[in-house]
């Protein structure tokens, strides 16, 4: 489980870095490291729901701020890939 989360968390660090631009890539890694943790775990929360159904992803509320409201290009296509939208 450990190794799996690893990875997971590790992917989507990964993933939040390559889908923002320039200036956010030196704002998430410098002066925005909180919103960079928040991205890399939503990230994590949204692939793990795959597996094992997270309960906040039950509640349409949270999906709709998650795929619609915040501006995240990443959240939109996690949202696609995943079936959330």
């Amino acid at each position: 489980m450990n190794e799996v989360q690893d990875t997971v968390v590790q992917t989507c660090g990964k993933l939040v870095m390559l889908t923002v631009s320039n200036s956010e890539k030196v704002a998430l890694s410098t002066t925005q490291r909180e919103e960079f943790h928040y991205r890399v775990d939503v990230c994590t929360k949204m692939t793990i729901n795959r597996v094992h159904p997270q309960p906040e992803f039950e509640k349409k509320e949270i999906i709709r701020v998650i795929c619609d409201e915040i501006k995240v290009n990443l959240f939109k296509k996690l949202c696609k890939r995943y079936g959330l939208r």
